[in-house]
């Protein structure tokens, strides 16, 4: 949350390195884990996964975020597993993430609930960090998602009708 009020931050829905590596432990390769962040002098509840809503997730280092980029050039299964986890589009915000962190030098963190879309009413979105800085390309691909199923639920009760 600090860092979006001082650079952009980007959403996905339903996506995370955390539910991927429970699928594919494989991918834990690409994290660094929290005892190597903190100092063990502060007590740590991290547990190095996304495991409820308002928390943080894995944590890629610069040189995590530079592999991970090799690999999805390289490795056709990585690109798989990646497309197919961060599905409609989101691999496309996923990647624009990377890129950025690759090119500032930075890392990449996952947190959950740092925005929350309204797909009704975007402009009742809550958000607890500066909304302004949130790469909008998610959030997008979101709103669009929720019309797209209240169109299908709507053709779906005017049928039953």
């Amino acid at each position: 949350m600090i860092q979006g009020f001082f650079r952009d931050y980007y959403y996905t829905r339903g996506s995370a390195f955390s539910f991927l590596a429970e699928e594919k432990p494989e991918y834990a390769q690409y994290f660094t884990p929290w005892a190597q962040v903190v100092p063990t002098a502060l007590p740590n509840p991290a547990k190095n996964q996304i495991i409820e809503n308002y928390c943080s997730g894995v944590y890629l280092s610069p040189n995590q975020v530079l592999q991970i980029l090799r690999d999805l050039e390289q490795d056709p299964k990585v690109l798989e597993d990646l497309e197919k986890h961060w599905s409609d589009g989101q691999f496309a915000v996923l990647k624009k993430a990377l890129t950025a962190a690759a090119e500032l030098g930075t890392g990449l963190l996952e947190a959950t609930e740092v925005v929350e879309p309204n797909p009704l009413h975007p402009n009742e979105s809550t958000c607890y960090s500066n909304l302004f800085h949130c790469d909008r390309d998610g959030v997008y691909l979101y709103i669009d998602t929720v019309s797209g199923q209240l169109a299908d639920a709507t053709r779906n009760s005017e049928v039953q009708t």
